[in-house]
């Protein structure tokens, strides 16, 4: 089996965003859950905001700050966005918490002309829903969404030929605590 894993760390903030239209992007932007802050944009944290800040002090840091509410079901459209955008390359597509979308592609290389065909049209397609994505592919499912959500300077993105990738090695370097990545920062 070949899976590929597409993990969108900071989809919730950038599906946010896409609320926001145009202005977005010169407007420093925060997520609140229960009065603190879960996730910003570059331009908050430039400015001094941090996850876990609550909300009033991150509002007296940057007076222009727009906030959000945290919302889940805006999270699960955005991902559902991606996923049936990899639907057009195989009909086995699932999700994997935290943002995560996985995609069994074996099946469907001839299809394609090939892995890098396939991979290329992937990156293709999803770049136009505009989020940051990390990918990662490995024989298991597990294995992918672990390194697709794994910071790229212990796993990078292997999406290369798999019987030339050393994704077992980079599999070795996770960390072993269930908190690999905090829900709702990014």
């Amino acid at each position: 089996m070949r899976w590929i894993a597409v993990h969108a760390p900071a989809l919730s903030l950038e599906a946010f965003a896409a609320t926001l239209g145009t202005v977005a992007a010169m407007t420093p932007l925060a997520l609140v859950a229960q009065h603190r802050i879960v996730a910003c944009s570059a331009l908050a944290a430039q400015a001094g905001v941090q996850v876990g800040m609550k909300r009033a002090t991150a509002l007296a840091l940057v007076p222009g700050l727009v906030l959000g509410v945290a919302d889940e079901a805006r999270d699960q459209q955005a991902l559902n966005a991606l996923a049936h955008a990899l639907l057009a390359f195989t009909p086995a597509v699932c999700w994997q918490a935290p943002h995560t979308v996985l995609a069994e592609v074996q099946a469907s290389l001839r299809c394609f002309g090939g892995a890098e065909a396939l991979w290329q049209r992937m990156q293709e397609t999803l770049a136009v829903l505009g989020h940051q994505l990390q990918w990662a592919e490995a024989p298991t499912a597990l294995a992918a969404a672990w390194l697709a959500q794994t910071p790229h300077h212990i796993a990078p993105r292997l999406c290369q030929a798999l019987p030339d990738a050393p994704w077992c090695a980079y599999l070795d370097r996770l960390p072993l605590s269930p908190q690999r990545h905090r829900p709702g920062a990014g």
